[in-house]
């Protein structure tokens, strides 16, 4: 029932790593690994937060919801790099798609 469940579940997968490797008498480990990646995989489920939200943000703005359809009908861009140049042409590509009826 969290929110941001697939990003604690990383961030504890990650703990349940070094914690195994400063002790490793955490014979549990994969069990709680599984479990994590379940939770990464399907997320929280129909009463989390993250799916109320995501409800939420779908019925009050659904312009910013794209559906498979519409973004099938998209042209492909590749940007080769990050710098100012890439991350401004990132930018103004996003607000055209925005803008998009």
């Amino acid at each position: 029932m969290g929110f941001a469940t697939r990003y604690v579940s990383i961030a504890l997968i990650l703990a349940l790593f070094v914690g195994t490797m400063i002790d490793p008498r955490l014979n549990d480990a994969a069990y709680l690994l599984m479990f994590f990646v379940i939770f990464i995989v399907h997320g929280a489920g129909a009463i989390s937060v993250d799916h109320i939200v995501a409800r939420l943000f779908e019925k009050f703005l659904p312009h910013l919801h794209l559906s498979a359809e519409s973004l099938a009908a998209l042209p492909r861009v590749v940007i080769v790099g990050a710098g100012f140049g890439g991350i401004s042409c990132a930018a103004g590509l996003r607000a055209t798609l925005l803008r998009l009826p």
